[in-house]
């Protein structure tokens, strides 16, 4: 046995879910060189990986072929498995199988037990980013726990670091992928900007979420999550002030507020991921654009149930 540095590409030639985000695993495999190089519109997928540190592929038939390492009873990802399974639990204990796997997975990313032809429904129509954690859930869960906090006899500076307490908790639940870190870390300086009673500029604010993310991650500046998390919010930053003065009017009436307000977000985050995902992957997702118009906002409302879920059976198990 030698050890080693940097990350290897594992390549599973069977669709499944059994295997999530953080899991480790083992398995025995030949190591090859990566193949390609630029494709025709000049993306070179191999310098991409390698300037994440990932020099070698391995090819494995199917996901018979590895296995989940267990972790120690004291390590932190057991902690943080644990709460993804309190989690899990409560949604099976309350709803039926099907709803139970998408709750988990609209929430946590937790797709390990959602059937392989939902799963298949969620890719062909170019919707399977809602399995995936996102900057989308962390505003959700905010948003609820300031409405919980400003009714509750807590100090501001006790309501602040309970919030950003939750974002942590929250970060950690999804592993801490890029799009979450990026919200996490966009929510946390707008929460201890408030605090502190400071103007709040959202240029400078995704500025400095990318900043520390480079400061600890370089590599992360070529990861295709990277660039699209950054690109839409920094493109919701720049273009929802426009459209919330052009559509002034309709958005003082409250029932359309909430009907309006999501699907101009979902407009506008596809059409400024739509460059980034001609150039990697070579499709238009004219069929997608669609779909997330409607499921989107469905989505996230039925995530806001699974929040005020989660709370009343902590609180009323019965």
């Amino acid at each position: 046995v030698q050890r080693a540095q940097g990350r290897l590409l594992v390549s599973i030639g069977t669709e499944t879910t059994r295997l999530q985000y953080g899991d480790r695993i083992y398995f025995e495999s030949c190591i090859y060189s990566l193949r390609g190089g630029k494709n025709l519109s000049g993306y070179d997928r191999r310098r991409q990986l390698n300037l994440r540190g990932i020099f070698g592929v391995a090819y494995l038939p199917h996901q018979f072929s590895l296995q989940v390492d267990p972790t120690g009873p004291a390590n932190y990802n057991r902690l943080i498995g644990k709460l993804r399974s309190g989690i899990t639990d409560i949604f099976r204990q309350t709803l039926d199988s099907n709803a139970a796997a998408l709750a988990g997975g609209f929430l946590i990313g937790e797709t390990r037990d959602i059937p392989p032809e939902i799963y298949r429904l969620f890719r062909d129509s170019g919707t399977l980013h809602l399995l995936a954690v996102s900057g989308s859930n962390i505003a959700l869960v905010i948003l609820i726990f300031a409405l919980i906090l400003k009714g509750s006899p807590f100090r501001k500076w006790m309501q602040t670091l309970i919030l950003l307490l939750i974002i942590l908790i929250f970060s950690s639940l999804a592993y801490n992928q890029p799009s979450v870190v990026r919200a996490a870390l966009m929510a946390s300086l707008l929460i201890v900007g408030k605090f502190f009673q400071r103007r709040i500029d959202y240029n400078n604010i995704i500025a400095a979420a990318a900043l520390i993310i480079l400061l600890f991650r370089p590599g992360d500046l070529f990861d295709i999550g990277f660039q699209l998390s950054f690109a839409v919010a920094w493109g919701l930053i720049v273009l929802l002030p426009i459209v919330t003065r052009l559509l002034g009017d309709l958005l003082h009436r409250r029932y359309l507020k909430f009907i309006i307000w999501p699907i101009a977000i979902s407009i506008i985050a596809q059409l400024i991921s739509i460059p980034l995902t001609a150039y990697y992957f070579h499709r238009l997702p004219f069929i997608s654009f669609a779909a997330n118009l409607v499921i989107v906002p469905l989505v996230s409302l039925a995530t806001v149930g699974e929040i005020v879920l989660l709370f009343l059976a902590s609180l009323l198990p019965i």
